[in-house]
């Protein structure tokens, strides 16, 4: 298989420099995804465009929004942190560049899978979506204008050489206490909220230390992360109000709940769910996993392949609705959204044999 275009279709989306806040140039790197795919025989091809003036590409090789496989991958990027970045090139194996192994060399396996599959039994479709570096919010919309798999969801997002299956769900809790704002020099005057807060945060880590919380072995667990803190504007102001943000990651979708409270009570202070998202899980004897699997082992017969359980989440999340098998995976990559993002040039082509086959009636 020739990869010679592929590589020239990553580089030329590279190039783009479609940062998650840039619409414009993600919007661009669409229609230079939606040029390729009709170049190369894909009749089925429709924009979405959601409030915010970005476009989603939909794409299959059957009419309708409604597909036994749909593949999701994202063209946004984040932003690049050296200034040569947009211009890729290839060293050692590696085709280094902004976004080259988050995401846009798993959205071109996508794209040369639909190609060869078009003329398949089964009816694939490909997501393209536009945000996820910062939220995935058109994956959500694009399942809520009624898009969705019949049979197998496929993220081009994850891990190379395992198929991940699990991935925990997230709640950003918002903290906060509250006092009476005064003069740092008279104290006495009023509340400080930070001491309250700063109170509540030695009794929540004295009841997560009682729990066994995540480490680097035996990761399947609830993680929580204290990322934000917010006091007064001013330094010689005793706050009226402080805030920390917490990020809790959890495996088990009936603690949802239970985890909120837990953290109301152990602090003492008022919290707001901020941003939250389910668990995912698929059964690792569905018979399409476990043809994906096989699959992969005979792509990568020099790799020792698994499923896998993820810690982090990506747009699988908004598609939990479809009920169906949701394999997670992507090519070998090193140093995403780094100084030396790049994707593993020899893995291009077996990762679009994987899916080929895989989705082989």
């Amino acid at each position: 298989m020739d990869i010679s275009e592929y590589l020239e279709l990553i580089k030329t989306l590279v190039r783009v420099g479609a940062v998650s806040s840039e619409i414009a140039k993600v919007n661009r790197s669409q229609e230079i995804m939606h040029d390729f795919l009709a170049a190369h025989g894909v009749k089925h091809l429709a924009f979405e465009e959601f409030p915010d003036g970005r476009k989603v590409l939909f794409a299959a090789n059957r009419p309708g929004k409604v597909q036994q496989v749909i593949l999701n991958a994202h063209l946004d990027v984040v932003p690049p942190v050296l200034e040569n970045q947009f211009e890729p090139y290839e060293k050692d194996g590696w085709l280094i560049g902004r976004g080259t192994g988050d995401d846009i060399a798993n959205a071109v396996i996508c794209a040369a899978t639909l190609i060869r599959m078009l003329d398949s039994n089964r009816s694939v479709g490909v997501i393209f979506t536009a945000d996820e570096e910062i939220g995935g919010f058109t994956t959500a919309g694009m399942a809520e204008r009624g898009y969705r798999a019949t049979e197998l969801a496929v993220i081009m997002d994850g891990s190379p050489y395992v198929i991940d299956i699990c991935e925990k769900g997230i709640l950003v809790l918002e903290v906060k206490a509250t006092g009476k704002a005064c003069h740092a020099a008279y104290p006495w005057t009023g509340e400080n909220a930070a001491d309250k807060l700063v109170d509540g945060y030695v009794k929540l880590c004295n009841f997560l230390n009682k729990k066994q919380l995540a480490t680097m072995n035996d990761q399947w667990r609830e993680t929580c992360q204290l990322c934000q803190m917010k006091g007064s504007d001013a330094e010689n102001l005793v706050p009226g109000e402080a805030s920390f943000v917490l990020n809790i990651r959890f495996p088990d979708p009936a603690r949802r709940n239970a985890i909120i409270e837990e953290v109301r009570e152990a602090t003492g202070c008022e919290v707001i769910v901020q941003r939250e998202c389910p668990p995912v899980y698929s059964d690792e004897n569905s018979p399409v996993l476990q043809k994906m699997l096989r699959t992969l082992q005979e792509c990568f017969p020099e790799k020792q392949v698994a499923f896998h359980k993820m810690n982090g989440a990506t747009d699988a999340r908004h598609i939990v609705g479809w009920n169906v098998p949701i394999a997670i995976s992507g090519a070998d990559h090193r140093d995403i959204h780094g100084a030396g993002d790049a994707v593993r040039i020899d893995s291009i082509v077996p990762y679009i044999n994987w899916l080929v086959e895989s989705l082989r009636i």
